[in-house]
């Protein structure tokens, strides 16, 4: 598709959502990068053109003087592309080589380990830009994107567990982590009503964007969870009765989005 065929008000309305850091989604994640590549395909058929041109020594027509004029608006529109800044590069870099090993992708990462460090020249930032915006890593953007956006505007999904011969229904999954000793930030979503055991609460942990069931147990069920509200929580003890039989001992302080988005991503990060 020629880029001139892009409705390019919609274009710059993205742009400035881009500019004035408002919230933009997948699809005008896609359009915008779709419309990137379309500028470079162009300039790269123009350019593939003027060299036959040249090789064959004719002269240039007036078709061709247009087309030389259409190419410099092409290369003026990509200039123009890359001054937009679509997401935050040191924080994406950081996120990049937290998720990713040094001997998959050596140079990228280490350019990218660079720029989280603090090490990164301009050019070098302007570099590893151009190769994150790439259609190959959208996929990664979108996802640094979905957790680093503010939970009023998130598209949830909702983590489901498949029926066993102990539950013969679908039901919401157990957010299971938060038994790992480790302090965790959470944001109470809404009401959960097919989990397993009873009534519960869908929740974000640590920054996701998926959804589980709030664990049925005593600590959660006497502590009055707020809709809406967030929370610090962890386990400070499991004490075994014997068998399969013990009782989890939670620590639970009501916290604010800010920490859920800043450490909640932090400890997200050190999950795995």
């Amino acid at each position: 598709m020629d880029y001139n065929e892009y409705n390019h008000e919609e274009i710059e309305t993205i742009a400035e959502k881009f500019e004035n850091n408002e919230f933009v989604n997948h699809e005008e994640m896609k359009l915008w990068y779709d419309y990137k590549q379309a500028v470079k395909t162009y300039i790269k058929n123009g350019d593939a053109y003027f060299e036959m041109i040249n090789k064959s020594e004719e002269d240039f027509s007036e078709i061709s003087r247009k087309l030389r004029a259409d190419q410099k608006e092409a290369e003026k529109e990509l200039r123009w592309i890359r001054t937009i800044r679509t997401f935050p590069l040191e924080e994406f870099c950081k996120y990049y080589t937290f998720r990713n090993y040094e001997d998959e992708e050596r140079t990228t990462y280490v350019m990218a380990e660079k720029v989280a460090t603090e090490k990164a020249s301009d050019n070098e930032k302007a570099f590893i830009r151009e190769i994150f915006e790439e259609s190959e890593t959208l996929k990664s953007i979108n996802h640094f994107r979905d957790l680093t956006t503010p939970v009023h505007l998130r598209r949830w999904t909702y983590m489901q567990r498949n029926p066993t011969e102990y539950c013969h229904f679908t039901s919401s999954m157990d957010g299971t982590q938060l038994y790992d000793f480790r302090e965790h930030y959470v944001y109470i979503q809404s009401e959960c009503t097919n989990h397993r055991w009873g009534n519960s609460y869908w929740i974000s942990i640590d920054c996701d964007n998926s959804l589980y069931s709030l664990p049925v147990i005593k600590d959660f069920k006497n502590y009055d969870f707020q809709i809406g509200k967030f929370y610090k929580i962890k386990c400070e003890d499991e004490i075994r009765f014997g068998g399969n039989k013990k009782k989890y001992v939670m620590s639970i302080e009501e916290s604010t989005e800010e920490e859920f988005m800043e450490k909640g991503f932090q400890q997200y990060m050190t999950r795995y």
